[in-house]
């Protein structure tokens, strides 16, 4: 198991998102000079995904929007999926980032849940390069979040869990923890993917209502807050 049995766990210990999904995916930290180099271009990659697809796009086209040379990009990333894996990890890296600082804006556990649920939500079904793919390119996302979605699910099964941990004293083993974790994680997913007919996501209550009413009891099953 990536986070171990919850006894070794601290429950007060802030967990960092970027060194927690590199540890996850088996990534290593790389010297300042070339994260501002890989920086520059993962953030070409990414607008030319928006603008273009994933498909269209080159090689070629993130050496000239990102202003590097060829040799400079090849240097980073073998090739195309290689670029592509990066992207896909610096977004996930992000919001893992913007979750856990919203998650920490509340202390009621009830909140960090509700609260959590929603942007979630509302971040995903926003992002624009999900959104751009999903409209123009589904064959090449979809799949991410389906037949091969394992990579995603663990890493927030097991984000999620160690959240749990942090906020509640539970009596729970960690297998327990990320079974009821991926549970979620797989609703979420699935909301994001297939808008509901029964519960108006776009309505932030109903959102929070549905939290409260359904991944509360979930995911808070014989826990208690801490003192």
């Amino acid at each position: 198991m990536l986070l171990g049995d919850n006894s070794h766990m601290s429950s007060r210990s802030p967990i960092n998102p970027a060194a927690f999904l590199r540890h996850a995916l088996g990534a290593r930290s790389s010297g300042s000079d070339e994260d501002e180099i890989s920086e520059a271009i993962l953030a070409a990659a990414l607008q030319q995904f928006e603008l273009f697809g994933i498909s269209r796009t080159t090689m070629s086209d993130i050496t000239k929007r990102s202003g590097l040379s060829r040799m400079t990009l090849y240097r980073r990333f073998d090739n195309k999926q290689a670029v592509i894996d990066a992207v896909l990890m610096r977004e996930t890296q992000g919001f893992l980032t913007d979750l856990q600082a919203e998650l920490d804006r509340h202390d009621a556990v009830e909140d960090k849940l509700t609260e959590g649920f929603l942007f979630t939500v509302v971040t995903l079904r926003e992002h624009g390069l999900l959104n751009r793919l999903l409209e123009s390119e589904p064959e090449v996302v979809v799949p991410h979040f389906t037949v091969n979605a394992a990579p995603l699910v663990d890493v927030s099964s097991e984000f999620l869990a160690a959240e749990i941990v942090r906020s509640l004293a539970d009596k729970r083993s960690h297998a327990e923890l990320l079974v009821v974790s991926e549970v979620a994680v797989r609703l979420v997913i699935s909301f994001v993917l297939t808008p509901s007919k029964n519960v108006d996501f776009d309505s932030p209550e109903a959102a929070r209502e549905f939290a409260r009413n359904h991944l509360g009891p979930l995911l808070g099953q014989g826990a208690k807050k801490r003192g």
